[in-house]
């Protein structure tokens, strides 16, 4: 079942209901949105907001260690009040993101960590279009709501963490027995955060589905610890008996992950279809001679054209026991001979496009390559 990427999620009603009685107190607060920090990549990134109109940050990132402000922020736990953004543009330093926000007319806000149990998992920030909107009288009421805020996010990233924790010792144990790593997932993710970014504005992709897919990339290959051992770890090439064997751990990955979200009651979890179709349909090609339903097309979920172009190229450039590393020139190629074959072409060109990073990613995340930085 394709996943419904462009629905409004139950986080974005609930914080427009909670947006529309703050402006009963000031009606010059014109945003409220949340970004999500990713303490694996450092990382913060976009993810749900409220606002009249489209918000001027989408699909944005960056690094926490270079937003000095908001570091500042953690370290006391406090609530950061700016009076007048107009005043940060006169730094040198100025970010892309208040940048940004000035263009779309934002003069002051008011910015909340988000803790759970002293972890860090984002921030919830208020927008406004007046200079000097966060007044003392207002700040008991915006704290009541960025606490609410908060809760939404923790409940959602609980059931997140329930479902990732009872996977995460089934991805322990494949990793004993099979030789890919955990770097191998946190390429695939990165790749993929790369493709779907790409796309996100043109297929109006919300950041709430990025950051889903994201996630649940690590996850693509969980049906393999149910592979037995002469086909996972054979070192030479698979027979045609042994591959069909191979070929199983798709639909054994939904079993797997169907049987999760019904022990641990998380079928509403939202987006748990992303999951599903990355799990079932990272074999799937463009053409239709993939596995396991020789899907054609769109056909296939988008999720999973994303992941096939990103296990494609890591899977070409990795070393086996079996073969051994190609260049990343080389894995291109072969990876542009097939385009509108294999490959979704817009999927591919996104990818493509974002070849700079790709090789970047590569050199973080390949420390095991003797050549990881061969093109």
């Amino acid at each position: 079942m394709p996943a419904d990427k462009h629905s409004v999620s139950r986080l974005s009603q609930r914080l427009s209901l909670l947006h529309n009685s703050l402006k009963t107190l000031q009606p010059d607060i014109t945003r409220i949105a949340v970004a999500l920090y990713d303490a694996t990549t450092g990382m913060v990134n976009t993810y749900a907001y409220s606002s009249h109109e489209e918000s001027p940050l989408l699909h944005y990132g960056a690094q926490l260690d270079e937003l000095p402000s908001l570091k500042k922020l953690i370290a006391g736990q406090a609530p950061r009040i700016i009076g007048d953004m107009r005043k940060l543009a006169q730094k040198a330093s100025t970010s892309d993101h208040t940048k940004a926000l000035l263009e779309a007319g934002y003069l002051s806000s008011f910015t909340v960590p988000i803790l759970d149990d002293n972890e860090l998992i984002g921030f919830v920030f208020f927008n406004s279009s007046k200079v000097h909107a966060f007044t003392r009288l207002l700040l008991p009421q915006l704290e009541i709501t960025a606490y609410a805020v908060s809760l939404l996010i923790i409940n959602e990233r609980t059931e997140l963490r329930t479902l990732k924790g009872a996977m995460r010792s089934a991805i322990e144990v494949t990793h004993q027995r099979n030789p890919e790593t955990g770097d191998h997932l946190l390429r695939i993710a990165s790749y993929a955060r790369l493709i779907v970014t790409e796309l996100a504005s043109n297929l109006k992709l919300s950041d709430e589905y990025i950051e889903q897919l994201v996630m649940f990339s690590s996850l693509h290959d969980i049906g393999k610890i149910s592979i037995p051992d002469a086909v996972l770890l054979k070192p030479g090439k698979l027979t045609e008996e042994e591959f069909e064997v191979m070929k199983t751990h798709t639909t054994r990955g939904l079993e797997i992950i169907d049987s999760l979200i019904k022990n641990h009651t998380l079928g509403n979890l939202e987006h748990i279809e992303v999951l599903r179709n990355i799990v079932e349909g990272h074999h799937e090609f463009w053409d239709g001679s993939g596995y396991p339903h020789g899907l054609k097309g769109t056909k296939i979920p988008l999720e999973a054209r994303i992941i096939a172009v990103a296990d494609v190229f890591d899977a070409l450039t990795g070393e086996r026991t079996y073969k051994k590393r190609l260049s990343n020139e080389a894995a291109f190629g072969i990876m542009a001979d097939m385009r509108g074959k294999k490959f979704d072409l817009q999927c591919l060109d996104a990818f493509v496009k974002n070849r700079t990073q790709v090789e970047k990613i590569r050199i973080r995340l390949a420390p095991d390559d003797t050549d990881n930085t061969a093109t």
